[in-house]
């Protein structure tokens, strides 16, 4: 069973447990990130997506949540870090 709204796709796979997948628009949302912020560590490695065809990439709930838990706050390092 599947249920696609907007940027949103949920689906229930044989285990009954029901997977979110989030469009690149819809990952964007969810990290409050701007949407080439989202492809930039697509590219990057930092997020892995699922791709399906026609150039289109699924984001997992569960890696968007980890992607959030690793990533740094924004601007420079500070120096006892460098």
């Amino acid at each position: 069973m599947t249920n696609f709204t907007d940027d949103v796709l949920t689906v229930l796979c044989d285990c009954g447990q029901e997977i979110r997948l989030y469009t690149s628009k819809g990952a964007a949302e969810y990290l409050n990130l701007a949407l080439t912020t989202v492809k930039y560590h697509t590219y990057e490695e930092n997020l892995f997506p699922y791709r399906i065809p026609g150039d289109i990439m699924l984001f997992d709930e569960r890696e968007l949540d980890r992607f959030q838990a690793n990533k740094r706050g924004p601007g420079r390092r500070p120096d006892s870090e460098k």
